[in-house]
């Protein structure tokens, strides 16, 4: 799991493969749907989303997370301390 930049938003985003395309790095995931935040925690839910596989420049991920599967579409992961 990992959490990018969508036009100014944080999202997180499931992995299915990097690549490269003519000279930039892209990559191939699988985003997913904000539920709830705990600040105070550091935590947050998500829940896989129905959309599908979309492309995302590589450089727009900003940072690996830590993640805990709560049911068979939802997540809960770890916010980086800067994000909380």
């Amino acid at each position: 799991m990992v959490l990018f930049k969508d036009r100014g938003l944080l999202r997180v985003a499931q992995i299915q493969v990097h690549c490269e395309v003519h000279g930039a790095p892209i990559s191939m995931v699988t985003v997913w749907n904000h539920i709830k935040h705990n600040a105070a925690q550091g935590w947050s839910d998500w829940e896989s989303s129905t959309i599908g596989a979309e492309f995302i420049e590589t450089g727009h991920i900003v940072d690996t997370l830590v993640y805990s599967t709560l049911s068979r579409n939802r997540v809960r992961v770890l916010m980086p301390i800067e994000h909380r």
